[in-house]
């Protein structure tokens, strides 16, 4: 559902295409951004109140070809999120800080003078579910309990820390504990793309399965792993 922060017109968003990231509602994303049109847009943004900051976060289509305007076709699910922070780098290079609020789906892009792209969205509802449910319960702790048992394998290849989970175990919700997940795990863009456009039961059971199958091949390798130290014995 849009927050009741936004008025009817804030259905129609400004687009940002990243070829590699996939923003959660819930979660902060940080980006680097180079493409003229884009720091222009977040130029733009800047001069709007903080309650009017809102953009369409998308993920563009991996060897598409561009529109006439020279952009490349995204797809057209995505996530609606906030500005909440921006520097420009002695190189010219933006670093943003999105913050994710709802998802939704393209209705049409809009024709338009800017150099960046807007489009019409429909919020795309989810599933409310009992936090207290035992079949939710038991999914949230599987999942807290398999991330933190697989983190001293993987610290070097996730997005989050010990002191995430104990943040993520401390009450908070069941989506902010799947996309938090979802969103730190080494995942190409188009799964965690798959997982943002999934219902948030299902969003849970495929991040669940995920660090599941992370467990099995670390203990497949366990046996040989200490051959990595000596990689000249090989």
């Amino acid at each position: 559902m849009m927050p009741s922060t936004m008025d009817d017109a804030a259905a129609r968003l400004p687009l940002l295409a990243l070829s590699d990231e996939v923003c959660f509602p819930g979660i902060q994303l940080t980006v680097r951004i180079a493409e003229p049109g884009s720091r222009r847009l977040i130029r733009d943004l800047q001069e709007r109140t903080a309650g009017e900051r809102w953009i369409g976060i998308v993920l563009t289509r991996p060897g598409s070809h561009p529109d006439p305007m020279g952009r490349p076709e995204v797809f057209p699910g995505g996530t609606a999120g906030r500005l909440v922070g921006a520097t420009t780098q002695p190189d010219g290079v933006s670093e943003v800080v999105l913050a994710g609020e709802f998802r939704f789906r393209i209705e049409r892009e809009l024709p338009g003078d800017e150099p960046y792209r807007q489009a019409v969205v429909e919020a795309l509802e989810d599933v409310e579910l009992e936090e207290d449910d035992p079949g939710v319960l038991t999914v949230r702790r599987r999942i807290l309990d398999l991330a933190e048992n697989l983190l001293p394998e993987l610290e070097r290849q996730v997005h989050f820390s010990v002191e995430d989970l104990a943040e993520l175990r401390a009450g908070r919700p069941f989506e902010l504990v799947v996309n938090r997940l979802a969103a730190g795990l080494d995942l190409p863009a188009l799964r965690k793309l798959e997982l943002l456009l999934s219902s948030l039961p299902e969003r849970g059971e495929s991040v669940l399965s995920i660090l599941e199958s992370r467990r099995v091949v670390l203990d497949q390798l366990r046996p040989w792993r200490h051959l990595a130290r000596h990689p000249e014995r090989n």
